[in-house]
């Protein structure tokens, strides 16, 4: 009885010796980090799928895994990784520039792609805005702060003549608006923006350069932006205000983890076909936000601030 005991007991500690190596294996490749986003349906949320499926090619994400985890917003994101529940996150720009001095543990990693702010006119003729020409605006709840500036300058009411939209619900807001300008942050190109311009009596314009100032002056976490000419057809370059979200990580994730983060992301930027929202990536626009903002020291280094 004691033999065959013994016996299987043999038996039993050399299967855990054999596979004592295939366990450390999968537990190396599982190694979960998770990327908090923003709901379905929205950018952020978007970005952290392709970002999740770039670092699932072989000879990216050395052994973990990104998981994408959808969270309604970026203050909420925030307080996860705060409490260490959340390991990197998508914010929108505001968020970054009011709410990271409360979260020290938190650094950027990069700015991501620019919402640039689409400025439709009715207005005629179709060219730069000026301040007292607008009375009527159709605008999303997110560029409040825009036409707020706005308001300031102008000699009516613009707060009180504006008819508010979530951004979620832009494609409906474009059929058929009726009021002087149209505003929406979002990535460009986009296919109902691009609808919309194929009607007559709609214009993609900017705005003139005293708005344009009186915007990047009191919404310090946004930058004039030029949209490429022929981004739209017929449409010359444009000189818009841009919002640029923000990829954070928690200091405790590896250095390593962040510098292959860096690679892929503008690795995968540059490549022959980038996802949608990775095209309009690039390095150069964190300069734009050197002094700004708490940069990761593996980004300080990739982006050689001094």
């Amino acid at each position: 009885m004691n033999s065959l005991f013994l016996r299987y007991l043999g038996i039993l500690m050399l299967l855990m010796w054999i596979a004592t190596p295939a366990l450390a294996q999968v537990s190396l490749k599982t190694k979960q980090y998770l990327l908090l986003s923003g709901p379905e349906n929205t950018a952020s949320h978007q970005f952290a799928e392709d970002l999740a499926e770039i670092w699932s090619m072989p000879g990216v994400s050395f052994g973990s895994d990104l998981q994408p985890v959808s969270i309604m917003d970026g203050a909420t994101r925030l307080e996860r990784m705060r409490d260490q529940r959340g390991h990197l996150a998508i914010i929108n720009g505001q968020e970054a520039w009011q709410l990271l001095p409360e979260h020290p543990q938190v650094k950027v990693v990069s700015v991501l792609w620019p919402n640039v702010l689409y400025l439709i006119s009715r207005l005629q003729p179709p060219q730069i805005v000026p301040l007292t020409a607008a009375r009527t605006v159709r605008a999303p709840l997110q560029a409040l702060e825009v036409v707020r500036a706005w308001d300031e300058q102008s000699p009516v009411s613009l707060l009180q003549e504006t008819n508010w939209f979530r951004q979620e619900e832009t494609i409906q807001a474009l059929e058929g608006f009726k009021e002087d300008v149209f505003l929406s942050w979002g990535s460009y190109p986009l296919q109902e923006i691009r609808a919309l311009l194929n009607f007559p009596g709609y214009y993609l314009t900017e705005a003139q350069d005293t708005l344009q100032k009186v915007w990047t002056q009191q919404l310090p976490w946004t930058r004039s932006y030029t949209l490429p000419a022929e981004t739209y057809t017929g449409q010359p370059a444009l000189q818009l205000l841009a919002e640029f979200p923000v990829l954070v990580v928690h200091e405790t994730v590896p250095d390593s983890l962040v510098n292959n983060l860096l690679r892929s992301l503008f690795g995968h930027a540059e490549s022959s076909n980038p996802h949608f929202l990775f095209r309009n990536l690039s390095p150069q626009h964190n300069l734009l936000f050197q002094q700004k903002l708490p940069y990761h020291p593996v980004a300080r280094r990739f982006y050689r601030f001094p």
